[in-house]
């Protein structure tokens, strides 16, 4: 059985999964308590489309080991996939307790909390991943945008300005910096945001909605 799950591995990492998934299955024959061909099964399903398939091979590699947070991390994953929210984060909170510092999971934490609509937990989540990875872009867009959404306009702008300084080409990025500074009078400075989002992304609609309520905000102000 060890060498089958030996050579499905091998596959999976040369991106053949489904030659994988068949070595798996054959070393499952062999050895049905295979945690390890169970938790590996799974991850092939789902690299090739078969989340709900694979969450029912990670449940059964739980049963053998229980307390391997991996599993558990995938498995979330894999609810996450099947947009089975609360499910995902329940798994998402056994990772972090049985393996803490694991900021994918955190991250992914904060993602579902936004579909659930928790966003003071997401909040959190995402407060935490980038305490322990301040370099780590996405989080610090979703913790601005999380902040935006909760009025905390201030902290998400400092947020989506240190994103900026990680990774200066998002347009997205841009453009959500310089709504939340039009929205606080700094029009000057959000103008600029809009035209870096459409100089990255020159069909972003948008941006160029916004560059052009905020231009004649601009000029309204001027006056005559």
């Amino acid at each position: 059985a060890g060498a089958w799950n030996n050579l499905g591995n091998v596959l999976a990492d040369r991106g053949d999964h489904r030659g994988a998934i068949e070595d798996y299955l054959r070393a499952l024959s062999i050895a049905p308590a295979y945690a390890y061909a169970h938790y590996n099964l799974g991850k092939s399903l789902a690299a090739t489309g078969h989340p709900g398939e694979a969450v029912a091979h990670y449940e059964k590699a739980l049963q053998f080991r229980p307390d391997d947070p991996s599993i558990h991390f995938n498995l979330a994953n894999a609810l996450a996939a099947q947009k089975r929210w609360y499910a995902a984060a329940a798994e998402y909170r056994q990772t972090l307790k049985l393996g803490p510092g694991r900021t994918e999971a955190m991250f992914n934490l904060g993602d579902v909390m936004v579909q659930v609509g928790n966003l003071g937990e997401a909040e959190s989540a995402y407060a935490d991943v980038v305490r322990e990875r301040p370099d780590f872009a996405d989080a610090r867009v979703n913790h601005g945008n999380v902040l935006a959404e909760l009025g905390r306009n201030a902290e998400a702008i400092r947020e989506f300005r240190v994103a900026l300084r990680i990774e200066p080409r998002s347009a997205d990025t841009h453009n959500n910096l310089g709504s939340l500074l039009a929205g606080q009078g700094s029009l000057a400075e959000a103008r600029a945001e809009f035209e870096e989002a459409l100089r990255l992304k020159p069909d972003y609609g948008e941006a160029r909605d916004n560059l052009r309520r905020v231009t004649a905000l601009e000029q309204a102000k001027a006056g005559p």
